[in-house]
């Protein structure tokens, strides 16, 4: 349904073709940093399951 993001320096690509039960989607999680260093993202992926939402950490070490 939606994928949101802790910041606009994470973005995400996905499918937008609806997923059929049992069927997995793949996203692309792209982090721009702004300066070096440690970072600590969220992606929130709301779906139609009863565990919805999502939410996925995404973490590293900016260089």
């Amino acid at each position: 349904q939606d994928v949101t993001t802790s910041c606009g320096c994470t973005k995400v690509s996905y499918s937008k073709e609806p997923v059929r039960s049992g069927a997995s989607l793949e996203l692309t999680v792209t982090y721009e940093a702004e300066e070096k260093g440690h970072f600590n993202k969220m992606i929130t992926v709301y779906c139609n399951t009863k565990a919805s939402p999502l939410r996925l950490m995404i973490a590293g070490n900016a260089k």
